[in-house]
């Protein structure tokens, strides 16, 4: 049997995890997701932006380099 607490939806985590009181939050996940949409997008960076995001700090750890 899974543990009481073993999401069947989405399993973005509510609350505070080291202590007790918390829960997933078992919304309808995406297909190849462990979110649903909402937690999905907020937690995942769209490859063009990350690629972006990816260059600028390499400029950036390169001036400091220099």
């Amino acid at each position: 049997m899974p543990h009481p607490k073993e999401p069947t939806g989405c399993r973005y985590i509510h609350g505070d995890v080291p202590g007790l009181d918390w829960h997933y939050c078992q919304e309808p996940r995406l297909d190849e997701s462990a979110y649903c949409a909402t937690h999905h997008a907020a937690c995942h960076i769209p490859a063009d932006k990350a690629d972006a995001h990816l260059r600028a700090l390499m400029s950036a750890l390169s001036r400091m380099a220099a």
